[in-house]
């Protein structure tokens, strides 16, 4: 997304005030966004159009809250715990939200019959999160601020939007990141999101191999170097051929990601430990840190690349791990010009390692 047409989105569009009057000196953090596909949105009055909810300050007199009389002290109470009603208009960012939405299936019981068949579907308290989207979408808003803010100091000696940088800085710093101006987190116009990366819709030709019927726990990615810097994933799936499954390009990706992919699939464990990552293979692969953010990108590349989208493919970090769902691994080849060892008898430990790096229904099929 162009830097150029965020900004004009948040003076347009996120600074626009209940009453409809363009407010920047109040512009805010978003709390929370609506979670519902483009399906749900084609019933709204504009296509592309999405709600969220922004940031409240009851304790500050919040000019953007409602009156505080009796027919709408029930409307101010609730907006103090739900945050205020936005609205907004915009093709990339609604693509963006669909496929940065983070589930926590482990938030999602299903209750079977004798048979095994699902016949009643619980969603618990949690299950969807929208932190991967809003923290991005407000450290663009704040970069974008930011950059009035110093004009204005430079041009006139003071600024309006002292406050609201504040509001964000506090609201990072709530939500578990180190600090709004820092690096931890990346606006939309950065390059990892440069031309939709985060959100790639396959080509017509090549469509996602896997949809939501399917879970990622029994999908095997197994990465291919084709020749120098083209490499390709290829999909292994009991829905696919179980043979040579099916190969997904990595053209389009951001490189970061790929390479950390890369790096993780040499470890050949299900844990990604971004020390050990970036200590064996960081220098090699030019990639010195691995963030919160880069894991929320990589879980959106690979629900757009593979097709499973109502699941997660990385769940939350542990212990300073995240563990991934799928399994996955080099090319016995690539793996051996990676690690410069050969998966043979005589390297027992290797070849453990590499066989059970695969989902139960390929150990079965291999008899082990």
């Amino acid at each position: 997304m162009k830097q150029s047409d965020f900004e004009a989105l948040v003076w347009t569009q996120w600074a626009k005030a209940p009453n409809e009057k363009i407010q920047p000196e109040e512009i805010r953090p978003m709390k929370n966004v609506q979670t519902y596909s483009r399906q749900d949105a084609l019933a709204q009055d504009t296509e592309w159009q999405f709600t969220a909810w922004a940031e409240p300050y009851p304790d500050d007199d919040d000019p953007w809250m409602s009156p505080n009389h009796p027919t709408n002290r029930d409307k101010r109470v609730i907006e103090s715990v739900t945050g205020i009603w936005m609205e907004l208009i915009n093709e990339e960012l609604f693509k963006l939200k669909e496929v940065m939405i983070d589930i926590d299936d482990t938030k999602i019981i299903e209750k079977k019959d004798e048979d095994g068949n699902v016949i009643e579907t619980t969603q618990q308290m949690g299950y969807r999160s929208d932190v991967p989207f809003t923290s991005t979408f407000n450290k663009s808003v704040y970069d974008v601020i930011q950059k009035e803010h110093m004009r204005l100091q430079t041009d006139v000696g003071q600024s309006i939007y002292t406050k609201a940088l504040l509001r964000f800085e506090v609201w990072f710093k709530a939500n578990g990141f180190i600090e709004a101006h820092g690096h931890e987190i990346e606006p939309f116009w950065a390059k990892a999101y440069t031309g939709a990366v985060a959100i790639n819709e396959p080509d017509a030709e090549t469509p996602p191999p896997l949809s939501n019927d399917h879970k990622w726990e029994d999908v095997l990615l197994e990465i291919q170097l084709l020749k120098k810097g083209v490499f390709q994933l290829r999909v292994f799936h009991p829905s696919l051929d179980k043979q040579n499954g099916v190969v997904v390009p990595l053209g389009n990706w951001q490189d970061k990601l790929r390479d950390i992919l890369i790096m993780h699939g040499a470890e050949l464990s299900i844990y990604l430990d971004p020390e050990i990552l970036i200590r064996n293979w960081g220098k090699r692969w030019e990639v010195d840190s691995i963030t919160k953010q880069d894991i929320n990108k990589l879980r959106a590349q690979l629900k757009s690349a593979i097709g499973i989208t109502n699941q997660k493919p990385i769940f939350d970090m542990r212990n300073g791990k995240w563990q991934f769902q799928p399994y996955i691994r080099l090319h016995k080849n690539f793996h051996h010009k990676v690690t410069g060892r050969i998966l043979s008898e005589d390297d027992t430990e290797l070849l453990h390692a590499y066989a059970y790096m695969q989902p139960r229904w390929l150990l079965e099929k291999l008899g082990i």
